[in-house]
């Protein structure tokens, strides 16, 4: 089985509206698509589109929570999620018929620590269950930035594969606990190493030099850009 945790979930809204976005203006929206959010939902999709048994779990807490579970349950996809106090999140993305996207991206509420430690004890007993864990996105308010080392961790000890796609000092941090996989693009990899990355051979380089650490697999995106010849 493959576990994907999402700490961060949410209800991703997408609000479509005939031309601009005009700040300080009233807009009707045409069309709303309501989806459970987060990198980790995502993963589960696609594995579960290839036919792989899946479990989502992570944080959920309110009436968001549940009709993440709710969307997902609809989607044909497991879920155990860690019941918190706070609401879940909601991100909403404005399509406007001008062809551009604005995002607005809730924090996420706070998690207590009792709720941290629940999580962790549910955790042991997932990965129990799986054989490969993938930790994707970002962490709500009240975890420190090695919340996902202290997962990666967990699952090194039980012997199981994991894969960790997230930025910033979460994936600054998360490195520390040697995961199986990372998923870096070229932006977060210059922030990493402190580099500028021009070319393909910079991009390799780099890639390397995270290996040469103890990351087994470096998978680098490029985004948008078809090749490197777009670099």
């Amino acid at each position: 089985m493959i576990l994907t945790v999402t700490l961060n979930v949410s209800v991703d809204k997408a609000y479509k509206i005939k031309g601009a976005v005009c700040p300080g203006t009233v807009s009707r929206v045409d069309e709303c698509r309501n989806t459970a959010g987060g990198k980790g939902l995502n993963v589960a999709r696609i594995a579960d589109l290839c036919g792989e048994d899946v479990l989502a779990a992570g944080f959920a807490g309110g009436f968001n929570g549940d009709y993440v579970k709710a969307m997902l349950c609809e989607d044909g996809i497991q879920s155990r999620f860690t019941k918190v106090k706070g609401e879940s999140r909601s991100c909403i993305n404005i399509l406007a018929g001008d062809g551009t996207s604005t995002e607005f991206l809730e924090p996420g509420a706070p998690v207590e620590e009792e709720e941290w430690h629940r999580f962790l004890k549910d955790f042991e007993e997932l990965v129990r269950e799986s054989h490969v864990v993938t930790i994707s996105g970002s962490a709500p308010r009240g975890l420190g930035a090695d919340c996902y080392q202290e997962l990666i961790e967990i699952v090194k000890r039980q012997g199981k594969q994991v894969i960790l796609d997230t930025s910033g000092e979460y994936l600054r941090e998360g490195l520390k606990a040697k995961p199986t996989m990372i998923k870096p693009n070229q932006e977060e990899l210059e922030d990493l190493l402190g580099v500028e990355i021009k070319n393909r051979e910079d991009l390799i380089l780099a890639g390397k030099k995270l290996v040469s650490q103890g990351i087994p697999y470096v998978v680098i995106s490029l985004g948008g850009q078809r090749s490197f010849d777009d670099m």
